[in-house]
């Protein structure tokens, strides 16, 4: 078996590896995630398509930043649990396939919860530098846009526009949001289909 840590935190990942004797009994490979150490859920599927097979199982480590409420759907162990604690999470908890996890960062990443309208807010969010400018783009007030931008937000479990905003910023381009808008009414059709790597088999 393959035991391996995805995270910038060199004590952190000499930290993790010390714990790999304990999985060694397990005869699928595991790859532990800091989500703290990716600048965006893109930087994600990245490494995991070019460096993970289907062969591995996925456990995460969550911190306090943007990356980490935004997957806050996904189960994980924290940055700060006791050595004891993350025993206890390599043995008893929860994984994840390679393949749910990319699954998950496309539909995040494609907006799916989000309505056209919606879309087309963090269009323009994401082409201004604030909400007044963002509703001179639109065409409408302020109030209106701080509504819009406030919704977003709680959908991607942000609590603040500066926040969704600057998950827009890291996360797009502003031709990648505006593909998105385009594709919303074909849902057959997935937008980051094509402009990524497969994992390897």
């Amino acid at each position: 078996m393959s035991f391996v840590v995805f995270s910038d935190d060199i004590f952190f990942t000499r930290s993790a590896g010390g714990l790999m004797p304990i999985d060694s009994l397990r005869e699928e490979n595991l790859c532990i995630i800091d989500i703290e150490s990716f600048f965006s859920l893109h930087d994600i599927k990245h490494r995991v398509c070019n460096e993970l097979t289907d062969g591995y199982s996925i456990i995460f480590v969550k911190g306090r930043g943007m990356l980490s409420k935004v997957l806050s759907s996904l189960e994980g162990i924290s940055r700060t649990a006791s050595v004891t604690e993350f025993i206890q999470y390599i043995n008893e908890g929860r994984r994840y396939t390679v393949y749910h996890i990319l699954t998950i960062i496309d539909s995040l990443r494609e907006l799916r919860n989000l309505t056209h309208t919606e879309i087309s807010v963090a269009c323009a969010l994401r082409r201004q530098i604030n909400i007044t400018a963002t509703s001179q783009l639109l065409h409408c007030s302020t109030k209106a846009v701080y509504q819009r931008v406030s919704a977003l937000a709680q959908k991607m479990n942000l609590r603040y526009g500066t926040q969704i905003q600057y998950f827009l910023y890291r996360e797009y381009t502003i031709e990648e949001l505006q593909q998105i808008n385009c594709m919303k009414h074909r849902p057959d059709t997935s937008v980051f289909q094509n402009n990524g790597s497969t994992p390897h088999l």
